[in-house]
């Protein structure tokens, strides 16, 4: 896992990630990335402070602004500080939580299946593609899934024994579970049905309290005692909530200078609505039960979660789909992972089943008195949970946000142990072990790309960007990966132009890779001025798809008449600007006037050329995740001139 991250390049959110909790430390300020979770910020910035870093000052625009971008890429790359080491450092205090995740898995698996299926959930924790990518990433995915797993497992406890410890310490795991991601709320609907579901069980509740036991039968009894017990962890999870924000209400560390505000001048009032969560969120502030960061956070995920524009093979949305993530899953899973979880289906309908001709009430009673069943119910209740928001929601945008029902879904797979204990399934334990075999010698063949994996039925990962693309297969991980690449080719042809389209915060100057950039910064200062030409063009597969710029989805004929009237008029200026620079006698309404059409201009053109680039097919790629065309002369007047008639169709 660290070899494979330790030959890319910091992924387009760790930047922010960083900047953010390296500040929380350092000036005790939480307006930096609040939605993503002060846990996982924090933790990641943690090895940071014995590094001596130089941070931005406050006077920076991009700290005044809370611009993650500007802040981050100063923080790394501008202050003297040491950005590989940064990047690697916090890397490795991630890759921690993974081994923690990988442990309870492990633990919970062998409590069900026994030591054989425990360690069949790990193995495919360990060659998971998605743990592998993600685990060590500055971001806050596996941290939830951490804290799911941890919070889960205690409240399970708590549930059946009632201690104080086991009180403390899941009011403990809720509060970092909060603490960790925005999603950490959906566990509330998981603990309610977890209470109900323990009380059909029909079974005794255990209370200890001062070395004295006792058990309670009734069910009104043991459902008042589950629910002050839960409000007790409640409080306690509040209070540790606190704590990551320093027991302050303000997100800012002092009374904010004149400019310093949220990111983008967001406020609360001006994310929420009228409706429930919103007025929910207002009553929180008003009252202060919350630290204004996370209420600030949360909003801004509420906000956010959807009208983001998303690619799912060939068609476009802003609006959320039900087959995305089951999509990403299929997609994304390695075949020998999904035909252990077939194994384990099976085997657990066989070990537990065996007579089908019964009941239906029958069979009830016999899955309410397996043993398996009842210690596996926070399994399957956070899986059913967990997947019904994700196919309900509208933020469609990465196959890592479904990172969290892997785990779970790893410790049932230790199921699959039980045909070992079968004299009659030589053949089952056969496939097993081929399956775990296959799985490791895939993931040892797919190093150090796991972020691009994609499964035999997708076509591998050279056919990734024709099914998904940002997070799940280009997520600006390869600026090395295009160093290298262009150096090998100026080796080949010394003479060879190169153009690049970089999806990703990280900054290409850093690698020192010598290219024309098809798309600019966003002033004049920072316009590319060197023209297009014959050459090789390297493009971001997640650009190619049009995300994240200002014409996203296909080229359509509405596309191509904005584009007939708009080049004839600002080509001639372009090409001034790239010859004789901007005049020093502008007025400034006038640099911006111009500053927004050239924009316009580049981001058009770019659009033209990538809708001619998905016509053909690539003709090299750097990590999958960056795809390499070689344009003549011809080619590229084709692509930016002709008609569309002339295209070959893809």
């Amino acid at each position: 896992m660290l070899s494979s991250v330790c030959t890319k390049s910091p992924t387009s959110d760790e930047i922010f990630h960083l900047v953010g909790g390296y500040s929380y430390w350092q000036r005790h300020d939480y307006r930096m990335q609040p939605e993503n979770g002060v846990l996982p910020q924090r933790w990641g910035a943690l090895p940071l402070l014995a590094m001596g870093l130089n941070f931005p000052p406050r006077e920076t625009p991009g700290w005044q602004t809370s611009d993650m971008l500007k802040a981050g890429q100063r923080f790394l790359y501008h202050e003297e500080n040491d950005a590989d080491r940064i990047v690697l450092a916090a890397r490795m205090a991630m890759a921690l939580l993974t081994l923690g995740t990988g442990l309870v898995v492990f633990l919970w698996s062998r409590r069900l299946f026994g030591d054989l299926g425990g360690l069949i959930s790990l193995a495919l924790f360990a060659f998971c593609p998605t743990a592998l990518a993600n685990g060590a990433l500055v971001t806050s995915d596996m941290a939830s899934a951490l804290a799911f797993l941890t919070a889960l497992a205690l409240a399970w406890q708590l549930m059946n024994r009632v201690t104080l410890s086991r009180t403390g310490l899941t009011g403990a795991a809720l509060g970092c579970l909060f603490a960790a991601k925005a999603s950490g709320v959906l566990i509330l609907p998981m603990l309610a049905f977890l209470a109900l579901l323990r009380l059909t069980w029909r079974r005794p509740l255990s209370l200890e309290l001062r070395k004295r036991r006792r058990l309670i039968t009734g069910r009104v009894p043991q459902l008042c005692c589950i629910v002050a017990t839960l409000v007790c962890a409640g409080a306690i999870a509040w209070v540790t909530l606190w704590a990551f924000y320093g027991f302050r209400y303000r997100a800012f560390a002092q009374p904010p200078a004149p400019g310093e505000v949220f990111a983008e001048g967001l406020t609360i009032d001006s994310m929420t609505s009228d409706d429930a969560p919103g007025r929910a969120i207002r009553c929180f502030r008003d009252h202060r039960l919350f630290p204004e960061a996370y209420l600030h956070g949360f909003a801004f995920v509420l906000k956010h979660a959807s009208g983001r524009v998303s690619f799912l093979h060939g068609e476009y949305s802003t609006e959320g789909r039900a087959a995305f993530f089951p999509y990403c899953a299929a997609v994304k899973t390695p075949l020998p992972i999904a035909c252990i979880i077939l194994l384990a289906l099976c085997s657990l309908g066989a070990d537990r089943f065996r007579g089908r001709r019964l009941p239906a009430r029958q069979l009830i009673a016999r899955l309410r008195s397996s043993r398996r069943a009842y210690a596996s119910a926070p399994l399957w209740t956070f899986l059913v949970v967990y997947w019904a928001v994700a196919v309900g929601g509208d933020l469609n945008i990465g196959h890592r946000h479904i990172l969290p029902v892997y785990p779970f879904t790893y410790i049932l797979c230790g199921a699959a142990a039980l045909w070992l204990s079968h004299s009659a399934s030589r053949w089952w334990t056969r496939a097993l072990w081929a399956c775990l075999i296959l799985l490791g010698l895939e993931m040892v063949l797919t190093w150090p790309h796991y972020l691009a994996y994609f499964n035999q039925i997708a076509g591998g990962p050279s056919q990734g960007y024709l099914h998904l693309v940002d997070s799940s297969l280009d997520w600006g991980q390869d600026a090395p990966g295009l160093k290298q690449w262009i150096a090998q080719e100026k080796q080949r042809a010394p003479q060879a132009r190169i153009h690049v389209a970089f999806f990703g915060t990280a900054e290409l100057d850093h690698y020192g890779i010598e290219a024309v950039r098809l798309l600019s910064g966003p002033g004049l200062e920072e316009r590319e001025t060197r023209p297009w030409t014959g050459g090789v063009y390297c493009v971001s597969a997640t650009l190619l798809r049009g995300i994240l710029t200002t014409a996203p989805g296909p080229w359509t004929p509405e596309h191509e008449k904005v584009y007939g009237h708009v080049i004839p008029k600002l080509r001639p200026t372009s090409q001034e600007i790239a010859e004789n620079g901007v005049s020093a006698e502008l007025p400034p309404d006038e640099v911006r006037r111009l500053n927004n059409e050239l924009a316009d201009y580049e981001q058009l053109r770019f659009a033209r050329l990538r809708a001619y680039l998905l016509t053909r097919r690539p003709d090299d790629h750097i990590g999958y995740s960056i795809l390499v065309f070689r344009l003549t002369e011809d080619d590229l007047k084709k692509a930016l001139d002709a008609p569309l008639s002339t295209w070959e169709q893809p």
